[in-house]
């Protein structure tokens, strides 16, 4: 009798065991579908660009602008890489990225500093400058935001685009 009851036993172990698994399971797919469904309510924006400085002493051109990345969903996310590229009046200025940026829900803002000394670009930017004192300012990018099954997994990438153009002051300092 007693090994009847070892199979009853096993038997109530691995019903157990089934549905452990199976709250996992539904579990796991309930957050990759949280994550997807935030990712598909995250906006980015250029919000400001706060200043172009340049700095004839190291011929040097530094740019600060202010992404505004905007999570509306149901839980913070972190975001992989958040690249630009930035052109001034149509000529490419230079580009960079931030990697691993941490989105709560509502409104964060991400402050960026490009600092160049593309010599080429800078003379022709430097020449319209001269003439106009007002420069057009455009600014590309993409967040990258990894969707991942518990946090290590990569399954795939989400890319939030995002474009502005400014009509900037520049300063000489």
């Amino acid at each position: 009798m007693e090994g009847a009851g070892d199979l009853g036993r096993l038997a109530k172990l691995s019903k157990l065991w089934g549905i452990l698994m199976g709250i996992i399971v539904i579990g796991l797919l309930a957050y990759i579908g949280l994550l997807y469904m935030t990712s598909q309510q995250i906006t980015a924006d250029v919000k400001d660009i706060e200043s172009i400085v340049y700095s004839p002493a190291t011929e040097t051109l530094r740019i600060t602008f202010i992404v505004e990345v905007n999570n509306s969903g149901y839980i913070d996310v972190s975001i992989e890489k958040l690249c630009y590229e930035i052109y001034v009046e149509g000529e490419f200025l230079g580009s960079g990225y931030e990697e691993t940026i941490f989105i709560y829900r509502g409104s964060n803002e991400i402050r960026i500093h490009l600092d160049t000394t593309l010599k080429q670009s800078l003379a022709s930017i430097i020449t319209i400058i001269v003439n106009r004192g007002n420069i057009d300012v455009t600014i590309k990018g993409k967040i990258v935001i990894p969707i991942k099954s518990f946090n290590l997994i990569k399954l795939w990438d989400a890319e939030i685009p995002f474009e502005e153009t400014w009509k900037i002051k520049f300063t000489i300092t």
